[in-house]
């Protein structure tokens, strides 16, 4: 399964776009909608604002097709599992969840960037619907 994490419990459509968080090396011409095979790892992709706030969970439905990004795309993507796609597509709620605890960040290193930060998080179920 691939999740798509945000703030926004209401959603039923996703149309692709840029993220905000999306800054040069990473692609920013590219419109997607981001997704993880793991929900730890996209939270360390830098959705999260601050411990028990919950952030809804979605996975599509229906079969698109996916991308998976190259490291000069998404430097941090051997750590995330970052997976896009590249059309509208129908979401459902699988749940949401709160952080329970945020760790010091992890420097890497890649060619793209000399180095950069990923953040860690405990996180729980607050409700889950599949």
């Amino acid at each position: 399964m691939l999740y798509h994490l945000s703030y926004n419990k209401r959603l039923k459509y996703l149309t692709p776009r840029i993220p905000r968080q999306a800054v040069k090396p990473e692609d920013t011409i590219t419109p997607r909608i981001c997704f993880s095979d793991d929900i730890t790892k996209a939270l360390g992709a830098g959705i999260c604002s601050g411990l028990n706030r919950r952030i809804c969970v979605y996975t599509y439905e229906g079969n698109p097709q996916i991308y998976k990004p190259k490291v000069k795309e998404v430097f941090d993507v051997k750590y995330t599992n970052e997976i896009w796609v590249k059309e509208r597509i129908k979401v459902k709620l699988v749940g949401t969840i709160k952080i329970t605890k945020r760790y010091e960040p992890t420097e890497h290193r890649s060619y793209v960037l000399r180095h950069f930060n990923i953040y860690h998080y405990d996180w729980e179920w607050v409700e889950k619907y599949c």
